[in-house]
């Protein structure tokens, strides 16, 4: 916990100022609440003795002090609280967690469930704002008033004053006992959490699958189940707690009613007055009232510090891609890529869970081996084979989602671990099989590389882009062209019409090397026909990386490498491979076969 706390002040130090003047304020919140019984005490004892002078005075002090703690100082806190806390620590934690995930790799992401990574970084951030809050508007003052209280009811009586003192350390003895007794049950159901927003992820995500199988009741009823059981658990778990927590409220009432029969003897005596006890009582109720608060704050900030470690370990897991520290920019890419003994296997997934983040690497062969092989600057090239040869992986490597377990990656004769992955991811134009679209027009899509620059390009740069991807003569058919809203996802968009959007995604950015993982996958022989004329055009003059199944796709490129279990097991043209490789020939065999 102390260490989680440090992590929390690490977080909030960009604030101290204006947490520390909030600190004051509540401080001298908490100050004036103890004059107000005090004063009311007195002004009991005036009107016993009839003392309307004095009780007169002593009300004037009551609306003074009423108005500086509710107006005054209420206000400044409030004001305090309002352009500095509410809305900038929200605002910051945000950017830092977005900062975070921009961070990661490619293939971290990747290996990493969405659902999982949204309900960690969601109660996450919920939880660190709230624990924050709770600290310094309640966690705080309750300490500040239960000092000052015990100090000020030992002043008035030393006996009851210890009656209180002991109540309030059995209290909180048995309070922190219980909560600890529960922390691996609250863990347990945070986990539970993590997995119905994992599933809830599912079913937005896959909402069309769903209905186009008719699943819906099948999909509810399992998310039900779900829930059902982590609701159960929970109802479990908070009442087997409450029992507690009526025991340990006992400790009150039974030193509640201590103090006011030891105090009315007092009285009897005659060595107290009636005020005094009023006072000493308005202290030790608000007091004892606090320590109901007690027991809620030590479980929340429990809770909270379980969401809030699943969150640090995302923030504190390092970026498996890193960057050197002078790092060699590539403004004038020339597009030669170089695999020198390049083997790689990819990782398990990495799951956030129980404050620990784990990446095993699979022991299962390798999904490359022994990678050896050169794109010369403006050729281009095709990758073939059957599905799990190692097609994808080598993308995935060239465009640096991982890192190589062993042998090295030249990019222009510069290792790709010591290249600027800003200069070089920007001189690569990517066209992948399952288009990444945003919810807005096709003119934010398309310009969406050019790091901000879109809306400086200008509608006829827009259309030769569109020409050389053969989407012109779709964008003319569009009442609002370029500014068309295409969907979530491009849902108004057809596959090919998405794959063409794709390429002059790529082409705007003017890129010297283009890739195309399985650009013609799933598209009619018209859209086929299309998309093939449109990688001609890009190409030219272009490092080009093509990777299809469909061999028509690849007849006419430079050199063709056919993998097989991770290997390169063939290379040349279409005719050099029709004569010379077994693995090609079934490619073609099966191709032929499927027709």
């Amino acid at each position: 916990m102390r260490q989680l706390i440090k992590r929390i002040i690490e977080i909030y130090r960009p604030f101290r100022k204006a947490v520390i003047a909030l600190f004051s304020f509540l401080v001298v919140l908490q100050i004036l609440s103890l004059f107000v019984p005090y004063v009311f005490g007195k002004i009991i004892d005036a009107i016993i003795l009839k003392d309307f002078t004095l009780f007169k005075q002593l009300a004037f002090l009551s609306f003074c002090l009423y108005f500086l703690q509710n107006i005054i100082v209420g206000y400044l806190r409030d004001l305090v609280e309002t352009k500095h806390i509410d809305f900038d620590v929200p605002r910051y934690v945000a950017s830092l967690t977005l900062g975070k995930l921009l961070n990661f790799s490619i293939g971290q992401h990747l290996n990493q469930n969405s659902g999982i990574t949204q309900s960690v970084v969601g109660k996450g951030e919920a939880s660190l704002r709230r624990f924050g809050q709770t600290v310094v508007y309640e966690v705080i003052p309750l300490i500040v008033e239960g000092l000052l209280t015990v100090f000020a009811l030992l002043y008035l009586n030393l006996v009851l004053g210890s009656i209180v003192i002991s109540c309030l350390l059995l209290y909180i003895g048995f309070t922190v006992y219980v909560n600890l007794k529960f922390k691996d049950d609250m863990a347990r159901l945070e986990k539970m959490g993590h997995q119905i927003g994992k599933q809830h992820t599912e079913i937005l995500r896959n909402l069309e699958l769903i209905q186009i199988n008719a699943q819906e009741e099948r999909t509810k009823a399992e998310y039900d189940m779900v829930v059902e059981i982590r609701d159960n658990f929970g109802k479990q778990l908070w009442t087997r707690f409450s029992r507690y927590v009526y025991i340990r409220n006992v400790i009150i009432g039974i030193t509640s009613l201590t103090v006011m029969l030891v105090g009315v003897e007092l009285i009897k005596t005659g060595s107290w007055t009636t005020g005094s006890l009023v006072t000493f009582i308005g202290w030790s109720s608000a007091l004892l009232g606090r320590l109901v608060m007690f027991g809620r704050l030590h479980r929340t900030l429990m809770e909270l510090s379980v969401a809030i470690k699943n969150y640090l370990v995302l923030i504190d897991t390092p970026p498996d891609v890193c960057e050197v520290d002078q790092p060699v920019c590539l403004d004038n890419c020339r597009g030669e890529i170089v695999f020198d003994g390049v083997s790689f296997n990819y990782p398990n997934r990495s799951w956030i869970n129980e404050g620990e983040a784990e990446t095993v690497k699979n022991v299962k062969g390798h999904a490359i081996q022994d990678m050896n092989f050169t794109v010369r600057a403006g050729e281009k090239i095709a990758l073939v084979g059957h599905s799990g040869a190692g097609k994808s992986t080598i993308v995935a490597l060239l465009l640096r989602a991982f890192d190589p377990d062993r042998g090295s990656i030249y990019i222009d004769g510069h290792n790709l671990k010591e290249v600027d992955l800003e200069s070089y991811r920007s001189a690569i134009g990517f066209v992948e099989q399952d288009i990444q679209l945003f919810d807005d027009s096709i003119r934010y899509n398309v310009t969406f590389g050019l790091n901000g620059r879109g809306k400086e390009v200008d509608d006829e740069t827009l259309l030769g882009v569109a020409r050389a991807a053969r989407l012109s003569g779709f964008i003319d058919s569009l009442e609002l062209g370029f500014d068309t809203m295409i969907g979530e996802r491009g849902v108004k968009l057809s596959g090919g019409e998405r794959q063409r959007l794709a390429i002059a995604r790529a082409l705007i950015k003017e890129p010297q090397i283009l890739i195309f993982d399985e650009a013609t996958s799933n598209l009619d022989a018209e859209n086929e026909m299309m998309i093939r004329e449109s990688i001609e055009r890009a190409s030219e003059g272009r490092t080009t990386i093509i990777i299809a199944h469909r061999l028509s796709t690849v007849r006419n490129v430079d050199r063709i490498f056919v993998l097989d279990g991770g290997r390169i097991v063939g290379e040349g043209s279409h005719d050099d491979l029709v004569g010379s490789c077994n693995v090609y020939q079934r490619l073609i065999k099966n191709q032929v076969v499927a027709i």
